[in-house]
């Protein structure tokens, strides 16, 4: 009799167990899910710079699934979408040389989510922004100096003929 009830004791604290651990799987995780763009700071417009980013996932269970890359650019509109496979807790990158090449100048905005899986929550993280800015010219100084050269020579003449600038 002692033995049937260590028996049955043993049958019901396996199935407890089995229950708690099945439960824990059914919950998922929460998971961190860090982001930075490259180049992380103001992208001068017609440099040849493109626009990439990174995403570090951390926290996971054996996390798979997919990190999606979205960039809008400054009216909003998904210009570039990058998607990567999740293979565990680690850093994921687009493909450097394929980056985006912005076309305007303005605010860009990119949005990366992690896809989830049965272990792990779905996760965006917090939107990165991104300046493109027009490229400014300088004058070369020598040109500066012909333009002065040039406008004293034309308020000379205009002397001449007896007229004031």
């Amino acid at each position: 009799m002692q033995k049937r009830l260590l028996l049955g004791a043993a049958v019901m604290l396996a199935a407890a167990v089995w229950l708690v651990a099945g439960t824990e799987r059914a919950t998922a995780t929460p998971i961190a899910l860090a982001t930075t763009p490259i180049p992380s700071g103001p992208i001068v417009l017609g440099s040849g710079v493109r626009m990439n980013d990174s995403a570090i996932l951390s926290g996971g269970v054996d996390p798979t699934g997919t990190i999606t890359f979205a960039l809008h650019d400054p009216m909003n509109i998904v210009v570039d979408t990058v998607t990567l496979t999740v293979n565990g807790d680690s850093a994921y990158i687009t493909p450097i040389p394929l980056g985006f090449l912005p076309f305007s100048p303005g605010i860009y905005e990119w949005d990366v989510t992690y896809s989830g899986d049965s272990n792990n929550a779905a996760t965006p993280a917090d939107p990165e922004l991104v300046s493109v800015v027009a490229a400014v010219t300088t004058p070369e100084p020598g040109s500066l100096t012909l333009l002065g050269t040039a406008l004293a020579g034309f308020g000379c003449f205009l002397r001449r003929r007896g007229r004031s600038v």
